[in-house]
C-alpha cells in the first residue's frame, strides 16, 4: 500500500469510532466564535453553544497575595504567561527584546522547551525567567506590567491569561490568530498585531502614554466584571438549557409517573441562581 493511501486509511479507520463517539455527545461548548466556526467548517454539525471563559475577581484572601516590594521592578516590563512550548510563541518575542532596551520581558511558567528558550535568551539583560508562580503571586505581576503579550502561533480558544490580565486592569497585546482577536474586539480594548512592527508600535504607545494605558486597564476590568457577573451565569443557564434540550429529551417523553421536578441552585459570589426544569 502506498504511504499516502496507508495514512489516509489509518485516519479513516480512526474517524469511524470518533464519529460514533461524537454522536453520543449531546452538546459541545465552544469558548470562542472562531472555534465554533472552524468546527462547523470541518463538518462537526452538532449542537454547539458559544460561552466565553471567565475568572474570579479576586484570589483566596487567606493566601499571601503579593510579592515583596523588592521583587517588583522599578523599570517597565511586559509580561508573558504561558507554557514554555513553541506553540505559545515566546521564541518570537526574544529577538525583539534583544533589540528593545526600553523595557524588560518577564516570563512566567515553565515547559518542555524552557532549556532551549533560556539558551536563546542567553546574554539578553532585559529578559527574565520567573519560573512557575501560584495565582496570588501572579496578581502583582499582572498589575504592574505595562501589558501582557500573547504571541501564540497556534489556534487559541479563550486563554484565561487574558481574563487574568483584565482582572488586574492590565492591557493585552495579542497576535491576530485564532480566537484571540475577538477577545480584544469584545472588550473594545487592547491591541492586535500582525507584524513585529505592529507589536513594537503597541509597546511604544503604552510606554509613552501612561494615561492611555490606565484607560485601557479600566476598560479591561469592566470586561472582567461583566464576564463574572454575566458570562458565568450565562454559562450555567446555557448549559442547563442545552441539558434540557438534549439530555432530557427522552426522559420528557416517558410516562408521567416517572417524571419529577428538578430545581438547580448556584451561588456566584453574593448572587444565587435558581432554575427549574419544565418536565413535570
Amino acid at each position: 500500500m502506498l504511504p499516502d493511501l496507508q495514512a489516509s486509511t489509518a485516519v479513516l479507520a480512526l474517524s469511524r469510532p470518533l464519529k460514533a463517539a461524537v454522536k453520543r455527545v449531546d452538546c459541545f461548548i465552544a469558548q470562542s466564535q472562531f472555534i465554533r466556526i472552524m468546527h462547523r467548517q470541518m463538518g462537526l454539525q452538532i449542537p454547539m453553544e458559544y460561552i466565553p471563559s471567565f475568572v474570579p475577581l479576586s484570589e483566596d484572601s487567606s493566601t499571601p497575595s503579593s510579592l515583596s516590594p523588592h521583587e517588583i521592578s522599578k523599570d517597565p516590563f511586559f509580561l508573558f504567561v504561558g507554557r514554555l512550548q513553541k506553540l505559545k510563541g515566546l521564541q518570537t518575542l526574544i529577538p525583539i527584546f534583544r533589540r528593545y532596551p526600553k523595557a524588560q520581558l518577564w516570563i512566567a511558567r515553565t515547559g518542555d522547551d524552557e532549556p532551549w528558550l533560556r539558551q536563546m535568551a542567553g546574554g539578553i539583560p532585559n529578559i527574565r525567567f520567573l519560573g512557575y508562580l501560584p495565582g496570588p503571586k501572579m496578581q502583582p505581576l499582572y498589575r504592574n506590567a505595562t501589558a501582557v503579550i500573547v504571541p501564540s502561533i497556534c489556534f487559541e480558544a479563550s486563554p484565561l491569561v487574558i481574563f487574568e490580565a483584565f482582572r488586574e486592569q492590565t492591557p493585552v497585546i495579542l497576535r491576530n490568530l485564532g480566537g484571540l482577536p475577538e477577545m480584544v474586539e469584545q472588550a473594545r480594548s487592547g491591541f492586535i498585531y500582525n507584524t513585529e512592527e505592529e507589536l513594537v508600535a503597541a509597546m511604544d504607545r503604552l510606554l509613552s502614554d501612561l494615561s492611555y494605558r490606565q484607560e485601557l486597564g479600566r476598560t479591561d476590568h469592566k470586561t472582567c466584571e461583566y464576564s463574572l457577573t454575566y458570562l458565568s451565569s450565562k454559562f450555567i443557564i446555557s448549559f442547563l438549557k442545552c441539558f434540557n434540550r438534549n439530555c432530557l429529551r427522552e426522559f420528557s417523553n416517558s410516562e408521567p409517573s416517572r417524571r419529577r421536578k428538578n430545581v438547580w441552585s448556584f451561588h456566584l459570589g453574593s448572587s444565587k441562581i435558581s432554575i427549574q426544569d419544565n418536565l413535570s
